[in-house]
């Protein structure tokens, strides 16, 4: 197995479970969108469900289909970043701590380039 390999089995592994725990202890991810947000269980379910298919798709993919993958996880990993710019800005008791809400936003573009790094050809 290759170190590119790890790091893609990792990232699936890392989003499948976060994904399920959308479901187990939806609190934290409904406290990241505002209060005025319609059906905010609902999308905290959707994302769940996307990012467990994200993670399947970056176990089963064909390494040649790999690098779209790695690409549609970067989006998506870009299209939640407001919600953890919110709890950041919002002051919203995530976090044991608020600077991990903010240190949080900068881990997020590290997770993006693990995305692509990992999936690239």
């Amino acid at each position: 197995m290759t170190r590119q390999d790890a790091a893609r089995i990792a990232l699936a592994l890392a989003l499948g479970w976060i994904g399920v725990a959308h479901f187990v202890s939806p609190r934290p991810f409904v406290d990241h969108l505002p209060p005025e947000t319609p059906a905010r269980l609902g999308i905290v379910h959707a994302t769940g469900v996307m990012e467990i298919v994200l993670a399947a798709l970056l176990l089963v993919t064909r390494r040649g289909a790999r690098p779209v993958v790695g690409r549609i996880t970067a989006a998506y990993l870009v299209a939640v970043f407001p919600g953890n710019l919110y709890v950041a800005t919002a002051g919203v008791p995530i976090y044991p701590e608020p600077w991990l809400a903010w240190a949080r936003l900068a881990f997020q573009p590290l997770f993006i380039a693990w995305a692509i790094l990992s999936t690239r050809r």
